[in-house]
């Protein structure tokens, strides 16, 4: 299974106050994302170039663009240094012009005409390649009333794959490239775990999508043990939890954008109501006593006690 595969953002070419490149380094629901500067003018494509945590073969990525500041097309490229490795070690940030960089494919993208310019699109493509460095170059936008400076986003970055060891980096330095766009709905469900796709990690509450993980966990365990009656009610529970984290991320997203406003009356209102919100979630599920802090709990012990 593709592992989320961490990385930095060495370089841009340009940014726009407040929407930096480092931001793609996490993902969460009120996550800004890079978007260009207002006064890059023509001077496409733009340019977003990745440090890999360390030198992996990559299986899959997901892209997310912003609802208006869309570029037609996104090239992707992977790419290897080609400094000695005892120079690049004693290098905390590699030189640009010391990368080589290989055209995997590109994507194109939906005006979002039809959506009303609401609702963001999620490009995924699976691949196979190997490398340290991604190279992303966003082309010339789609013309629409809401970005009168011709401005292109990417609101989040998903590379999936597999960090590479010592032993593995020579034999597999010359591995094949493939490169293919992908639906969520035409995705193999056993590629990566749902919990690291873009679609749970940029839309679900950060403390409700830690619960879930541990709770997934806890079913998995609960199966070895032939524990099946728990089992399906933490499964029960992590479908709930699920739905509850999109509505938190909602709360969560409307009081920064009050707060940004200055209206802290709808600020205060909106955290208020999301503390209420999720005290009650937790309260009617029972979240702690699922988690089982103290070793396995009798009331979940036996079928008959779930009723």
């Amino acid at each position: 299974m593709l592992e989320q595969i961490k990385f930095r953002i060495i370089h841009v070419s340009s940014e726009e106050v407040g929407y930096a490149g480092s931001e793609l380094e996490r993902h969460g629901p009120t996550v800004n994302g890079w978007k260009s500067s207002k006064n890059a003018g023509v001077a496409y494509p733009m340019e977003v170039i990745l440090q890999l945590e360390s030198r992996s073969r990559l299986g899959h990525m997901q892209l997310l663009t912003h609802q208006y500041l869309i570029p037609e097309t996104i090239e992707l490229y992977i790419g290897e240094s080609i400094t000695e490795k005892n120079e690049a070690m004693n290098n905390q940030m590699e030189s640009l012009d010391k990368i080589k960089f290989i055209l995997l494919g590109h994507v194109q993208t939906s005006t979002n005409l039809n959506t009303g310019f609401k609702v963001r699109e999620l490009k995924s493509v699976s691949m196979e390649c190997s490398g340290t460095f991604m190279k992303i170059l966003l082309y010339q936008n789609h013309a629409n009333k809401y970005n009168p400076y011709n401005q292109v986003s990417l609101v989040a970055i998903n590379v999936l794959g597999e960090k590479l060891d010592e032993e593995n980096e020579m034999s597999r330095s010359m591995s094949r490239i493939s490169f293919q766009e992908t639906t969520q709905s035409d995705r193999d469900r056993n590629l990566f775990s749902p919990y690291d796709d873009l679609a749970f990690t940029m839309y679900v509450d950060n403390e409700v999508q830690e619960l879930i993980k541990k709770m997934d966990l806890k079913k998995q365990e609960a199966v070895l043990d032939e524990r099946f009656d728990f089992a399906s009610k933490l499964k029960a529970t992590i479908e709930h939890l699920r739905k509850a984290g999109e509505v938190l991320a909602k709360y969560q997203l409307e009081k920064q954008i009050a707060a940004a406003r200055e209206d802290f009356q709808r600020a205060k209102e909106k955290k208020i109501q999301m503390d209420s919100y999720r005290e009650n979630l937790y309260k009617s599920f029972r979240i702690k006593e699922l988690l089982e802090p103290n070793g396995v709990s009798d009331r979940y012990n036996q079928s008959n006690s779930l009723r």
